[in-house]
């Protein structure tokens, strides 16, 4: 087998040839609140503004078993369902590692 001269491929040392290979990725584009249908604002390009996500997959014991349900919801509508609540949620600081106190 002789080396190929494809300028695609690239060779390195003598026992290997590597050729750059590109992947395709999924990237979030927009993502909006299942309770009230909005946007969720973004920071930048990249970053949304912070929203609650939330994944449940249904189990034994379920009459929803075998279903997974997942969803979104803007701060203000999570600062909603949470004030519905009979009992209050957990609500902890949390430290920022690293940074001189």
């Amino acid at each position: 087998m002789r080396y190929s001269q494809n300028k695609s491929i690239g060779r390195v040392g003598n026992m290997k040839i590597y050729k750059d290979v590109f992947v395709s990725e999924k990237k979030i584009i927009d993502v909006f609140c299942n309770m009230c249908g909005q946007k969720i604002e973004k920071v930048n390009n990249d970053t949304f503004c912070d929203y609650f996500h939330a994944i449940k997959e249904w189990g034994y014991f379920s009459d929803m078993d075998t279903k997974k349900h997942s969803f979104d919801l803007c701060q203000n509508c999570y600062k909603k369902l949470i004030s519905q609540f009979e009992i209050s949620v957990t609500e902890e600081n949390q430290k920022n590692e690293g940074l001189n106190d």
